[in-house]
């Protein structure tokens, strides 16, 4: 136990050399204010980065087409590749073992006038298949999402994101009323809103579903397709689907002119990155900390220096050596406890004050959302704090007491 006497002690001791003891803590302050910000701006980047996944089925790829670089067969290059109907229902039947949801996905380019009686606005508008709403997880508020049947019969309905809910509607019940897209009018059957947060939560909350069919129809695609998403069954579907494509419509195998984006795999990368930026977060951290463990064991080494009479003295009289270690640890392990835990605190604040203003004042950026400093991390960090004190002073201390007396007694 440490009793009353030798808090006062360590106390006088440090307020001795008032700005000495003030530079070191700091050292140790700084260290444990930046790892903490490090890690909390890093949770912050982790958290906004998967938050763009979110609405992704991460089993899923999705089939998109462009122009052509490379010749082949005799054709040219520079050929527009578009996906079409056909497409879709030969995939189905080619490949109907391997697939567990497969949908046309196509949409505007630009926003297109959506009206509301004497209300407007423009909005993207996408045409979808049923199974389009398990490849994109939507938050479903009240009604129904597109089906099959709504796809067979070409029917004009539509479901709506939040955003088009409370700025066409001001949040009135709508499902069974209408809404005018271009020059049609579209039976609501469903409202949703966004898994995501931030401005990319924003900008889905402001679309609108139809069925594809209706889409081809109304916005004059013919039997065009933006795109095909596929949740297989087989991690060799995804290479021989879009080997199957590149035949089909004569493009070069090694031609990109028809690519899939496989949800897994790009998440994957986000994940490898962001494990290598934890690591070097860690690594900046601890350096800046240990750097001021390091001034903390120099001050010992100072100290002590400056005290060798005093510790001869104390020898003299009776004092053992495992006192004096004792004495010398506990002054390091003070100071450095103190201020780590003054940066401790003030680490937890600052994160915790970037998270209330981003939250309070809607902030939220698609790339950085909610930083937080995990409980564990927290602990560790004071426990390391603890053992690095101890080993700053440890040897220092070891070595003064076992100078003899006599020895020193005789310095200045």
């Amino acid at each position: 136990m440490i009793s009353k006497d030798e808090i006062q002690e360590i106390v006088q001791t440090l307020k001795k050399n008032k700005s000495r003891t003030l530079l070191t803590a700091f050292g140790v302050f700084w260290g444990i204010f930046m790892l903490l910000l490090l890690l909390g701006s890093g949770d912050g980047l982790e958290k906004g980065v998967t938050n763009m996944f979110r609405g992704f089925d991460l089993n899923s790829f999705h089939i998109y087409s462009k122009t052509t670089k490379m010749p082949y067969l005799g054709v040219k290059e520079n050929r527009r590749i578009r996906l079409n109907n056909s497409d879709l229902d030969l995939i189905k039947r080619k490949y109907a073992e391997n697939i567990k949801y497969i949908g046309a996905r196509s949409f505007t380019h630009s926003p297109v006038l959506v009206q509301n009686k004497n209300v407007n606005e423009r909005y993207d508008v996408y045409g979808v298949d049923a199974d389009i709403f398990y490849l994109r997880n939507i938050n479903l508020k009240e009604g129904r999402y597109i089906s099959n049947i709504d796809n067979s019969n070409n029917r004009l309905v539509a479901v709506i994101g939040s955003g088009v809910h409370e700025e066409l509607y001001n949040n009135e019940e709508v499902i069974g009323k209408y809404v005018q897209i271009k020059s049609s009018y579209y039976k609501i059957v469903g409202v949703f809103e966004s898994f995501r947060e931030g401005e990319e939560a924003e900008n889905q909350n402001k679309t609108i579903f139809i069925p594809h069919s209706t889409f081809q129809h109304n916005f004059n695609r013919k039997n065009n397709i933006d795109n095909i998403g596929i949740v297989a069954t087989s991690i060799k579907a995804e290479k021989e689907i879009l080997g199957f494509l590149k035949e089909r419509h004569r493009v070069n195998p090694k031609d990109k002119a028809i690519y899939a984006w496989n949800t897994r795999k790009e998440f994957s990368k986000y994940q490898g990155l962001f494990k290598a930026i934890r690591i070097f977060m860690w690594v900046i951290g601890i350096g800046t900390l240990l750097s001021g463990i390091v001034g903390v064991s120099n001050i010992m080494v100072i100290n002590i220096k400056e005290r060798t009479k005093e510790i001869g003295i104390r020898k003299a009289i009776g004092a053992t050596p495992l006192s004096i270690i004792k004495m010398i640890v506990l002054e390091s392990v003070f100071l450095t406890g103190m201020s780590g835990y003054i940066g401790l605190s003030i680490g937890l604040l600052f994160v915790e004050g970037i998270n209330y203003t981003i939250n309070t004042f809607n902030m939220k950026s698609e790339f950085f959302l909610n930083p937080e400093i995990n409980l564990q991390i927290v602990v560790a960090s004071i426990i390391t704090l603890v053992i690095a004190g101890f080993f700053a002073a440890f040897l220092p201390a070891r070595r003064a007491a076992l100078i003899k007396p006599i020895i020193a007694l005789r310095e200045n």
